[in-house]
């Protein structure tokens, strides 16, 4: 999954939480990441977690730069960060 990005690419990210008896965690996805497999042609998301609401921004950081194969455009990265009710991608504020 090798994209190219400018550094001064924006990512939308899209969290919520996911709250069990035994877990209590954030999930969020990347979806202008997002590109069909090439074998079935399955959109392929990249997805990730966070302990803590204020930990996303490291991890989606991360997620992107291991996702373009830059390490190099962490720190580049600008992103917003919307919080969604579960995974149906439904923004919060609405």
């Amino acid at each position: 999954m090798n994209r190219q990005t400018r550094p001064e690419s924006l990512y939308e990210v899209f969290a919520h939480r996911e709250i069990t008896a035994e877990t209590d965690f954030w999930v969020f996805r990347i979806p202008e990441l997002g590109e069909p497999s090439p074998t079935t042609g399955v959109a392929i998301m990249p997805v990730g977690q966070a302990t803590s609401l204020s930990e996303i921004e490291e991890e989606a950081r991360g997620l992107i730069a291991g996702w373009l194969d830059d390490d190099s455009v962490a720190e580049e990265i600008q992103m917003i960060i919307r919080l969604v009710d579960g995974d149906d991608g439904q923004s919060a504020e609405e």
